[in-house]
């Protein structure tokens, strides 16, 4: 009786021993994935060199590390972990990836070599979708595990995903989609308590790094988990395998279901292209009883040409030169050009102009008054200049103002009415038209500037043919 009684407890013992085994043996989580909202590498390099306050430059080790233009970097110390520098902006890395140049002014204190490390942590939200085979009870769990340490500081490992502050109490920023979840985070798992029954055959999407979702998607991205540093083949994939696993509700939990995703992280393709500086200038002439702001309704005057001659692009001809007028008077020779600037700099462009002489007879040796500054013409005294007119022309020639109709003469009173007139030298050139911020392609008048040239004689000016020549330069500021 005792044998039998023994062998009667061995059976149950064996019984029990197989049906909790047969319950500990979890099936394989279907459809399985992480996807990464970037699978960039963070970077992470020693610093090569010291570096004062102020440098811009910084020389790092070649462990393929990638710091890309606009990268957020930081520099910490390994002695205590700590920032000693932050906020940096990365404009370019050199080829050959030891020198690292900085947009700012510089690094706010001296940094120093092999204890100081340049690091970019590259935050990624994770999108995890798997389909159970198994039901999860009310107050089952859900177990996503990261690989490595995975732990809390804001910089990146060489050997798994860095947590980055992300806790039970940021766990606002996990969603969880087929699941309602009670969330829990230490490092380096998440999980989720379930408050409600998860039946066979259902897809959960777990969204880590999100604020805001609606059903998968994520509506406002909150990337928090970083990246590692990749240390493998330069251009070759370092895979990461996260475990994936449901439990019961029991006091010692009994595996469900379970399964790994794998992520992969590469660098970045670096793309360049290069936009060649471009810049056109065309003088167009403007044709006798035209306005002179013909094409260019931002210059102010709306003075008509009146030589009876056309100008063109390369021949002005002023015509028989009438004596100056009086006071509040219109002039008798006006005629005008246009000339328009196109550039794709972003520092604009520069217009100038110099001149052979003075409007001279080279036979009598007597030529019409000009000047450099400009100013208005004098009732009856011979005189010469010209007139830029429009969006970019300076504003020592009066631009700007409201002008009227007729405004080439010298008045009395306000001055509002006047146009400035000046001629340049052969060594002294005059600014004609410029502006400051590119690129400037016409809009709202920009690079267009119409110019009007005027002459009046008195009884000083010799019988005869007056001759000069203006030479414009158009350049673009870089």
């Amino acid at each position: 009786m005792k044998i039998l009684n023994k062998l009667l407890i061995i059976f149950l013992v064996l019984i029990y021993q197989e049906l909790l085994t047969t319950k500990a043996q979890a099936s394989p989580l279907l459809t399985i994935s992480d996807t990464t909202t970037t699978s960039r590498p963070s970077s992470a390099s020693p610093l090569n060199s010291d570096a004062s306050i102020g440098d811009n430059v910084l020389k790092i080790y070649d462990n393929n590390s990638r710091f890309l233009s606009s990268d957020n970097v930081k520099i910490i110390r390994t002695s205590n972990a700590a920032n000693i520098a932050t906020g940096f902006m990365i404009a370019s890395q050199a080829s050959e990836l030891t020198s690292v140049y900085l947009t700012n002014e510089g690094v706010s204190d001296f940094v120093q070599a092999g204890t100081d490390v340049l690091i970019n942590p590259v935050t990624a939200m994770h999108k995890i979708v798997f389909k159970t085979v198994n039901p999860i009870p009310a107050g089952g769990k859900i177990i996503i595990t990261f690989p490595g340490i995975s732990n809390n500081t804001a910089s990146p490992s060489a050997s798994s995903f860095a947590f980055n502050g992300l806790n039970s109490d940021t766990g606002e920023k996990i969603k969880a989609h087929n699941a309602i979840c009670s969330i829990t985070v230490e490092s380096p798992r998440i999980t989720c308590v379930t408050s409600n029954i998860i039946v066979a055959g259902t897809t959960i999407t777990l969204l880590i790094g999100c604020a805001n979702n609606t059903e998968t998607s994520c509506i406002t991205q909150s990337p928090t988990i970083i990246n590692p540093t990749k240390k493998n083949i330069a251009g070759e994939s370092k895979s990461w395998l996260i475990s994936i696993t449901t439990q019961d509700s029991s006091t010692i939990p009994i595996v469900i279901d379970s399964g790994k995703a794998v992520v992969s992280n590469i660098e970045s393709v670096t793309i360049r292209a290069n936009v060649d500086p471009t810049i056109t200038f065309t003088i167009t002439g403007i044709n006798n009883g035209s306005s002179i702001n013909y094409l260019n309704p931002n210059c102010g005057i709306k003075e008509t040409t009146n030589t009876g001659i056309n100008a063109t692009f390369s021949s002005i001809d002023i015509g028989v030169v009438d004596e100056m007028p009086e006071i509040n008077q219109k002039l008798n020779n006006i005629t005008a050009q246009r000339i328009n600037i196109t550039t794709n700099i972003s520092n604009g462009y520069s217009l100038t102009a110099t001149s052979s002489s003075h409007l001279i007879n080279t036979v009598t040796d007597t030529w019409f008054n000009d000047w450099i500054t400009p100013r208005a013409f004098n009732p009856n005294v011979e005189g010469f200049g010209l007139h830029p007119c429009g969006t970019d022309a300076p504003i020592n020639f009066n631009e700007g103002l409201s002008h009227s109709v007729e405004c080439f003469t010298k008045t009395s009173g306000s001055s509002s009415r006047e146009c400035l007139y000046s001629w340049p030298t052969s060594t002294k050139s005059i600014t004609i038209a410029s502006r400051t911020i590119g690129p400037v392609q016409g809009e709202n008048g920009s690079g267009i500037t119409s110019i009007s040239y005027a002459a009046g004689t008195d009884k000083s000016i010799l019988a005869g043919t007056y001759k000069t020549s203006i030479t414009y330069l158009a350049i673009p500021i870089f």
